[in-house]
């Protein structure tokens, strides 16, 4: 009885209206706030920074109110570290690109021309490279100086797989029989701490929470 009932459900669900697939590109920016644990370290603070998003989407639609959406994405996810105490006016700049690929079910409401929508999913990211810029103390004179180059990843402490939750509301515009404009945004929340538990004694996780705000367009068939 159970299973006649779901598939009963999934096929009213498919031939409700005509399912429609849609393929386009977004672009916009972000915001990422890096969550650390200060009990070890009282002179560091972070602070949140902007960066840029930009990648493809794709969206299968059963019916005019539920699709699942699937993005694959180069996202900006920096932040800006501050020290304090002794070591006042060390200041170190993280810009960082991952590879995001989040999967959602999407919820629409609205008339045909434009529809508001609720994305919730989960997604997957790497983080591929970075960039550390800032001042860099001198020991010996006790000077600073400026440095911009590229971080070297630590095998044993840096963990660079990422994933998460992911949420948003948007809002989407069709302009002809095949084209749709959309404007959402998102917001990514990591699990995963971007070092690893390494040391028996001391465990200190760091997070990215990102919120991207971006307009795609996309080709419906």
């Amino acid at each position: 009885m159970k299973k006649t009932i779901i598939l009963t459900l999934l096929v009213v669900l498919a031939v409700s209206t005509q399912a429609q697939w849609k393929v386009g590109g977004q672009f916009g920016g972000t915001y990422n706030i890096h969550n650390r644990s200060n009990e070890y370290a009282y002179d560091m603070r972070y602070t949140a920074f902007f960066g840029l998003n930009g990648g493809v989407t794709g969206q299968y639609n059963f019916n005019d109110w539920f699709g699942l959406r699937a993005d694959v994405s180069y996202m900006g996810r920096n932040w800006i570290m501050y020290r304090g105490g002794a070591l006042e006016g060390l200041v170190e700049q993280w810009k960082n690109n991952y590879l995001m690929m989040p999967v959602m079910a999407n919820f629409s409401l609205g008339g045909e021309r434009v529809r508001g929508y609720a994305n919730f999913g989960l997604y997957g990211g790497y983080w591929l490279n970075s960039k550390l810029s800032g001042n860099s103390l001198e020991l010996l004179n006790e000077t600073y100086h400026y440095e911009n180059l590229p971080y070297e990843f630590n095998k044993v402490s840096d963990n660079r797989f990422d994933m998460g939750y992911v949420y948003g509301i948007g809002i989407q515009w069709r302009i002809g029989k095949h084209i749709e404009l959309h404007d959402d945004v998102m917001c990514f929340y990591s699990v995963c701490s971007t070092k690893k538990n390494y040391q028996a004694y001391f465990d200190n996780p760091r997070y990215n929470t990102t919120i991207v705000n971006q307009i795609g367009v996309s080709y419906i068939f």
